[in-house]
């Protein structure tokens, strides 16, 4: 077992990953000196453990995590602890000997139900003269908006964080940060980053019999998808090739189920931002624009308007009903975020993982979301200033050995090697981490409140209207409002 986990850890140091911080030695991505290296020195380079030699004399390093997610941070090691608790464990231990520092980790309230509870802690904090903790981690929006309150330390500035390492993500970096500084941010320092992941999974026993795609080469599935050709089209029609024997019955097959992370995630995967930048400033479309109109009224009529096809309108991921579907064989592809995988592999048949798909040919790049529930971190913008150091080169050392050894356990725990095991599995993981983002919209959900971009978009596809421009015109000056808003609270707190 412990042999796979190395074999899978090598495997998983080929690959890049999410989510992301710029570099403390240098300003932008652009001006590290990672970037000038190409082939397979950068990738020797984006993979090293380039910390130096560090001895913080025992001093304590505090984080704050939610409660709901503290077995990232923290866990015990017994006869009874799983691989991931163990790889947990051993990250801390490792970290607290290399750099004599004792971890302590404090449970709070910090899911989206609680987030004014978390918020009023954070503004006790934020007024002492220096932070209790160094660290602070919760559900990603709710993390978010507490830059423009103020609170937040820029992690571009602190030590040793670097944005073209693995265990971080400079495509983040490039979609949500203001003025070349972030204030929060998600990658292997906390394996909810794989958890809340989206993909799709599919029934590969029921792609075979039903001989999908011409054949039922599930092998073909997975060339057309190594070869960038897994587009809403072949979605759609190997769908729709899914017979259905109960329509409207109890036992109703469904070539294709969505929930509501799953739903973003594919107009994310689709190339449709509702942002762009100008002169480095984050803006929203006024008006759709024509590739977001004409997708919109594509899905609309796919997935609201067939009998085989089931997204319904529900602001829940809707995880029990429909993983029950998935296993009874009632569902062909289903959009799902990946801890999900759990529930799934006892299932007698056999099954993979997909990216989303992209919206044509024309589209270069497969794109891969997550849940906005995922755990996000931020550092109090009260440190200590002598702690600055030790905070940058602990956080970073919590992701780095995340991503060596805490990401590939999580992996064979939660996958085995139904999908692990097979080469074609191993690709499409590569694949999907390879092409992680989170758009600046879904980043920022909760710092827009309730009526958020998403939201909106939601509610005009689940409206019947065949057009998004409506509704998008209503809610249009309040997104230009908010985002305003928040690049002048970053001008006043972050003189």
């Amino acid at each position: 077992m412990k042999q796979f986990v190395k074999m899978l850890a090598l495997f998983l140091a080929c690959i890049t990953v999410l989510c992301v911080f710029a570099s403390c030695k240098k300003d932008t991505p652009d001006e590290n000196s990672n970037t000038e290296a190409s082939g397979t020195e950068a990738e020797t380079l984006n993979d090293a453990d380039t910390l130096g030699s560090y001895d913080f004399g025992g001093a304590e390093f505090n984080i704050l995590a939610r409660e709901e997610t503290l077995y990232e941070y923290e866990a015990e090691f017994n006869s009874e602890s799983t691989i991931v608790e163990q790889a947990v464990y051993n990250r801390n231990t490792e970290i607290e000997n290399r750099f004599n520092v004792i971890i302590n980790v404090e449970p709070t309230a910090g899911s989206h139900e609680q987030r004014s509870a978390f918020t009023t802690l954070m503004t006790s904090n934020a007024a002492e003269v220096s932070s209790q903790w160094h660290m602070v981690s919760a559900h990603g929006t709710v993390i978010s908006p507490l830059q423009f309150n103020g609170f937040s330390y820029d992690l571009t500035s602190l030590p040793e964080f670097d944005v073209t390492k693995k265990w971080w993500s400079e495509a983040y970096y490039n979609e949500c940060n203001f003025n070349g500084k972030l204030y929060f941010a998600v990658g292997d320092i906390a394996y909810t980053m794989y958890e809340y992941m989206q993909v799709v999974f599919v029934n590969e026993s029921l792609y075979d019999e039903r001989q999908i795609g011409g054949n039922g080469d599930i092998g073909a599935l997975y060339d057309l998808v190594r070869d960038g050709n897994w587009t809403w089209a072949k979605l759609k029609e190997y769908s729709a090739a899914f017979a259905t024997d109960d329509l409207n019955g109890e036992s109703q097959e469904y070539g294709l189920a969505l929930n509501l992370h799953s739903f973003r995630a594919l107009v994310t995967a689709m190339d449709t931002p509702f942002t762009y930048r100008e002169d480095g400033v984050i803006k929203y479309y006024e008006t759709p624009t024509e590739k977001m109109g004409k997708i919109f009224v594509d899905m609309q009529d796919f997935l609201t308007k067939r009998d085989d096809v089931l997204c319904k309108r529900i602001y829940t991921d809707d995880a029990t009903s429909q993983n029950q579907m998935f296993i009874e064989r009632r569902i062909l592809f289903y959009g799902q975020w990946l801890k999900a995988a759990t529930a799934l592999r006892g299932m007698a048949d056999s099954f993979g993982v997909l990216p989303f798909p992209k919206y044509d040919d024309l589209q270069e790049d497969y794109f891969t979301t997550g849940a906005n529930s995922v755990s996000a971190i931020m550092v109090p913008n009260n440190i200590k200033d002598e702690d600055v150091e030790m905070t940058g080169v602990i956080i970073e050392a919590l992701s780095m050995y995340g991503y060596n050894d805490i990401t590939p356990s999580y992996y064979e725990d939660t996958l085995t090697y139904q999908v692990i095991g097979t080469e074609d599995g191993q690709d499409m993981l590569e694949l999907i981490r390879k092409s992680y983002t989170m758009s600046f919209s879904l980043a920022y959900t909760y710092g827009f409140g309730e009526d958020h971009p998403f939201a909106a978009h939601y509610a005009a596809f689940h409206s019947g209207s065949d057009t998004l421009t409506s509704k998008w015109g209503q809610y249009y000056p309040y997104f230009k409002r908010v985002v305003e808003g928040m690049y002048t609270s970053m001008a006043e707190y972050y003189k």
